[in-house]
């Protein structure tokens, strides 16, 4: 057998694991699947840090400009889907508590 041969056998191989993990993934459906979104709603609020109000203000002035910039907010909604405004938020957020 010639490595070539191997080689083409690994490929095959490869591609019919990941198509049956893929068509796994597809009917998996209920409770005990997961997803992206699959920590529960309200998240870990208890190791929150706060906002001092400076940073609350950058914050807010960081994401209006988000929002008015049409270039980053077809990148979010393409990225996120429905839910892009929580993520431009979160971003601004942590732009925010970078910034001194």
């Amino acid at each position: 057998m010639k490595a070539e041969d191997i080689r083409r056998i690994i490929r095959e191989e490869l591609k019919a694991v990941i198509k049956e993990q893929l068509d796994q993934d597809s009917i998996c459906e209920g409770e005990g699947c997961l997803d992206e979104k699959s920590v529960p709603q309200p998240y870990d609020r208890k190791g929150a840090r706060k906002m001092t109000k400076s940073q609350v203000e950058k914050r807010r002035k960081i994401g209006r400009e988000m929002l008015a910039n049409e270039k980053t907010t077809s990148k979010f909604r393409k990225k996120y889907g429905d839910d892009w405004k929580d993520y431009l938020w979160a971003a601004a957020s942590a732009a925010a508590f970078r910034s001194k």
